[in-house]
């Protein structure tokens, strides 16, 4: 789906608001508001207090958030791409792995720790990164300019074009053996 997705991040966008803080600002404010506002109800919703759990509600949410947090990682890479050199471009996918890795481990682990030691709840957990989710997006705002030179033709043509390049690195050989590799392996 994010293949799909990225292309028409990064070919529509309100020019006199930034290529990428056109999508950044509102995936960011979404997450951080759906966060604040999930925080009080996920303890309900997993079935604490003996009820049952609310699994459509819950996969909803949780949709809602992996596709918000996609729509920004997409326009965030963009950006990177935009504002690095180009010696330094290895060094921000480094930096982006590193960044993804860290945050996987401190949003389980670290919560797991926190909680085991009844320093923190789950909804706690998000109220707390609900905050620093709108901290960083007026952060966006105020400070990060968004620096791209405009690309020539409509919006229209921009987003074809994307699609068609998107068409052709999926013909790509090892694209295409890379693919079928992993449509055959069989789980254990």
């Amino acid at each position: 789906f994010k293949l799909l997705w990225a292309p028409l991040v990064d070919s529509v966008y309100i020019s006199s608001f930034g290529r990428r803080k056109t999508w950044i600002v509102p995936a960011q404010l979404s997450i951080g508001g759906l966060l604040l506002l999930a925080s009080p109800r996920v303890g309900p919703l997993l079935g604490d207090g003996g009820a049952a759990p609310d699994v459509n509600t819950l996969t909803a949410l949780f949709f809602t958030f992996y596709f918000l947090a996609a729509t920004q990682d997409i326009a965030v890479d963009g950006l990177a791409l935009t504002i690095l050199s180009e010696r330094n471009k290895e060094y921000g996918a480094t930096c982006n792995a590193i960044g993804q890795t860290f945050g996987y481990f401190l949003s389980y682990v670290g919560f797991l720790g926190l909680n085991t030691y009844g320093l923190a709840s789950l909804g706690g957990f998000m109220f707390f990164w609900g905050w620093v989710f709108l901290a960083s997006t007026l952060w966006v705002l105020t400070v990060r300019n968004d620096e791209f030179a405009p690309q020539p033709g409509s919006k229209a043509s921009q987003l074809a074009a994307a699609y068609k390049e998107m068409v052709q690195v999926l013909t790509l050989g090892s694209v295409r053996s890379l693919a079928l590799m992993l449509l055959t392996v069989k789980a254990p």
